[in-house]
This record gives C-alpha cells, sequence and structure tokens, in this order.
C-alpha cells in the first residue's frame, strides 16, 4: 500500500527498478514520475532486497502482522495464499513478526484487543 501522497503505486516503483536494471539512467527515470534520483536508488535498493514488499513498506519500520487463524476466504486455495502472502512479507525482514490472534474472526480489534494493544507496544519497544 502507498501513503496518500505517493507520487507512484508499486507497480510504478517495480516499474522503475527493473527499467534502472536494464540500463536506464536513474536521471531519466526520475522524470517520468517526478521524484529525485535518491528516490529511485531507494526503491532500487529496497526491490533488490525485498522484492516487491519492498517498495510497499519499507524493512526499516518495526511491524507486526496480526491475522485471525481463520481466514477470511471460503475456499482451501485463497485461505492459503492469504496466509502465505503474510507469511512471506512478515519474513522478509528481520524486524517484522507474524501474530496469530487464536479465536479471532477478520475483525483481530473488536474481538481481541490485547493482542493489538500487546503488538503495538512491542513495536514501539523495537523501534526504539
Amino acid at each position: 500500500m502507498s501513503h496518500g501522497n505517493a507520487r507512484t503505486t508499486v507497480f510504478a516503483r517495480r516499474l522503475t527498478a527493473e527499467c534502472y536494471d536494464a540500463g536506464c539512467p536513474a536521471a531519466r527515470i526520475a522524470e517520468q514520475p517526478g521524484v529525485s534520483r535518491a528516490t529511485v536508488y531507494k526503491w532500487v535498493d529496497r526491490f533488490r532486497v525485498e522484492g516487491e514488499a519492498g517498495l510497499t513498506w519499507p524493512a526499516s519500520i518495526p511491524t507486526d502482522v496480526i491475522v485471525s487463524a481463520t481466514t477470511p476466504f471460503p475456499t482451501h486455495e485463497d485461505a492459503e495464499l492469504w496466509r502465505k502472502a503474510r507469511q512471506e512479507f512478515a519474513r522478509v525482514a528481520p524486524n517484522r513478526r507474524l501474530v496469530v490472534a487464536e479465536g479471532s474472526s477478520h475483525d483481530i480489534p473488536a474481538d481481541r484487543p490485547a493482542t493489538v494493544i500487546d503488538a503495538v507496544e512491542n513495536m514501539v519497544k523495537r523501534a526504539r
């Protein structure tokens, strides 16, 4: 997910990194979305290290991925894709943690508020 003021989408950031790796000059790439060369280099580095996940959420930010034990998807295949996506996102950075809210529906803050509070407190401790 991009922040509200982002000039590009994850797709555009990935194309930027791929274009740079194909030999396009950073200054020329930066012109199209109206970003700096430093931003182009940042996206390229993140994409090389973390893949597409690095273009959505910086690895430098501590993150707890809180998921329900049950999924919002009716088929087993979709549920497994959902679980794997969360696991992969948590795996790509050492300061990310996957937290399963046992016994919760998909509405974790309402079902397990203590789990959310613990995760926020944990992230604050890791950020200090």
